[in-house]
């Protein structure tokens, strides 16, 4: 077990008046032999009374390799479709 800590950064920005907004997320570390991206592009629609819907892109890559030789390099990436509340 690792804690691996994170740089997070995001940006929305909001269609005044239309509840439309784009976003983007980013997450990632790379130090020393390993590296963690996740990556979220998104487009929204807030419904009112907190629900929304949003359809975006996400790629994960995790590339890790530790001192007795165990390596773990995956991608994991597509489209997606969510709901959401916000409170």
């Amino acid at each position: 077990d690792d804690v691996v800590p994170l740089l997070c950064v995001g940006v929305r920005a909001d269609l005044s008046f239309t509840g439309l907004y784009a976003a983007v997320d980013v997450n990632g570390l790379s130090a020393g032999s390993g590296s963690l991206v996740d990556v979220e592009t998104s487009l929204g629609l807030a419904l009112g009374m907190g629900l929304g819907v949003k359809l975006g892109y996400r790629n994960f890559e995790l590339d890790y390799e530790d001192e007795v030789d165990e390596k773990f390099d995956t991608q994991v990436d597509g489209l997606f479709l969510g709901a959401f509340l916000s409170f």
